[in-house]
């Protein structure tokens, strides 16, 4: 069996991000280092993705990073999901999580709803969608968030879907 080094597999990703998206340089190099994190460490804690981060920058930056990412990156999610997507070697029977994570950054809650594919014991992070509030999402957040992720399923592609804590 054949193995890939490590820098292959980030010059892979690299190559494809930057083939897909229409980011500057240092930004597909962050997401290309928030993926492997989110593999290595199996979480989507942003503490411990943080920690993972194949980086020379000290965990406390690292983290910030991510929180900037996913509280001030607006534009390009529905890109984002797409491609992602797109990566995915499974296209049916696809189990969907839903969670969110909720801290404050000094007196600002930054409240995180996330809708993820689970492949291999792995949730892969696909949408997300700021809560502009603290606490659980509703109902109608939920649909909403499940909805939009429909765009990029094919029908009946989808097995289970899992609420959080499940």
């Amino acid at each position: 069996m054949e193995t890939t080094k490590v820098d292959d597999k980030y010059s892979a990703l690299s190559d494809y991000f930057s083939a897909h998206l229409s980011w500057h340089k240092a930004r597909i190099k962050f997401f290309v280092l928030l993926i492997t994190a989110l593999c290595k460490m199996q979480t989507v804690c942003f503490e411990r993705l943080a920690e993972g981060m194949d980086s020379n920058a000290q965990i406390s930056s690292c983290l910030r990073r991510i929180q900037r990412f996913f509280a001030d990156f607006l534009t390009g999610k529905d890109k984002i999901a797409s491609v992602l997507f797109s990566l995915l070697p499974c296209k049916s029977d696809l189990i969907i999580s839903i969670d969110r994570t909720n801290w404050q950054f000094g007196k600002t809650d930054i409240n995180i709803f996330m809708l993820s594919v689970c492949y291999n014991g792995i949730a892969f992070p696909i949408l997300w969608k700021m809560l502009a509030k603290r606490g659980n999402s509703n109902c109608e957040e939920r649909i909403e968030l499940i909805k939009s992720s429909l765009q990029y399923l094919a029908k009946n592609v989808l097995k289970l879907l899992l609420p959080a804590g499940s």
